[in-house]
């Protein structure tokens, strides 16, 4: 049987991937997992569900930029490329406001994705890039790690991917 996919262009590698269609059943355990407010397993799900959607892409490769996009991709595509906010300011008074997630993917052909940058200091090479998982503010010092690709120390490359 034929699946239902569409493209998806991730923003740091210019390459386009094709994503499957996002079930009743992935949105159901998404918003599972939100309630649960637990960013490891947030970030375990993101990338398990980016994976089982599109087979191809090497999760360790992907950065923060990537996922979200993808995400909102996701959402764009599967349940509405508009997200309507209902917000009451005061009693009996509310402000309603829309956000077309279209607009806002395509926002994102306007800028050059930081693909990493390489600090060289005192016989140590460290090659960092954007952040790998998402991040709930708690520790700044996880945003750090994430973003650390690679260490040099005399000539010895250790990978953190």
């Amino acid at each position: 049987m034929s699946k239902f996919v569409y493209p998806v262009c991730l923003p740091s590698v210019g390459r386009t991937v094709y994503f499957s269609e996002f079930s009743n059943l992935h949105h159901k355990n998404f918003c599972k997992t939100i309630l649960n407010d637990d960013i490891y397993s947030f970030n375990q799900f993101v990338d398990n569900l980016i994976v089982e959607l599109c087979p191809e892409i090497k999760i360790q490769n992907l950065n923060i930029v990537d996922k979200f996009y993808s995400m909102l991709s996701i959402r764009a595509n599967n349940i509405g490329p508009v997200v309507d906010y209902s917000v009451e300011v005061e009693e009996n008074e509310k402000v309603e406001f829309h956000i077309n997630l279209i607009d806002l993917l395509n926002k994102f052909d306007y800028y050059n994705i930081y693909h990493g940058r390489k600090i060289d200091e005192y016989g140590f090479e460290v090659c960092a890039s954007l952040p790998k998982t998402f991040t709930n503010n708690v520790d700044i010092y996880e945003s750090m790690y994430n973003a650390i690709d690679s260490i040099i120390i005399n000539k010895k490359h250790i990978d953190l991917n």
